[in-house]
């Protein structure tokens, strides 16, 4: 009974481990417009920080198909080797499931709130472009990185429009970049640890 349950909380974990809760903190970024508006703590904050929460569900549906791509190439990393479905302790059927229950909470949480249609737009369109980057983009040179610092600044975008507040020029500008300078040192920190023959078998850009 004992071992029985041990098995199952271990199944749990790896579950919660593969759409990654200790990324979701970049979503916080959807609080920046009501932040830089002076209006943190008005009641628009309850709404964003839901909006907040719809993105990291949606985050973690991209990390499930970004993991379940990249399972071979992850071996040759130190520590994306230990990922769920590069190590196995998660199948494929499973992590369907879990996606379907993703995509519920998803849902569900959009027809309780009832957001925006300006926000839903910007969250599909992060959607797809964490799945196009999975699938195409992360191995194009550059590119790649043009693409992350998208989806930052769909953040921003869609916190602005969760809460109706404009979003400036040099918030724009300053995440794009900052996203950009992040990508480029992560990319060269990855060449410097792995070595050159083995980050391109890892990352072909």
């Amino acid at each position: 009974m004992t071992a029985d349950r041990t098995d199952i909380n271990l199944l749990f974990k790896n579950h919660i481990k593969l759409i990654r809760p200790n990324q979701w903190i970049k979503n916080l970024l959807l609080l920046s417009p009501l932040f830089f508006s002076g209006n943190l703590l008005n009641k628009s904050i309850y709404i964003t920080l839901s909006g907040a929460l719809v993105f990291s569900l949606v985050s973690g549906l991209g990390y499930i198909v970004n993991d379940w791509v990249d399972k071979e190439k992850d071996q040759f990393h130190p520590e994306k080797r230990n990922r769920p479905f590069c190590a196995k302790t998660v199948s494929g059927k499973s992590a369907l499931v879990l996606s379907l229950c993703l995509v519920s909470l998803i849902i569900s949480v959009s027809a309780l709130f009832r957001f925006p249609s300006l926000f839903m737009i910007y969250l599909l369109a992060y959607l797809i472009l964490t799945i196009s980057y999975s699938l195409y983009f992360k191995s194009v040179v550059i590119l790649e990185i043009f693409v992350i610092a998208v989806g930052f600044v769909l953040r921003v975008l869609a916190g602005g429009a969760v809460c109706n507040v404009s979003i400036s020029s040099w918030l724009f500008l300053t995440v794009f970049f900052i996203a950009m300078m992040i990508s480029i040192a992560k990319r060269l920190n990855e060449l410097k640890e792995l070595g050159k023959d083995t980050a391109i078998l890892h990352r072909k850009s």
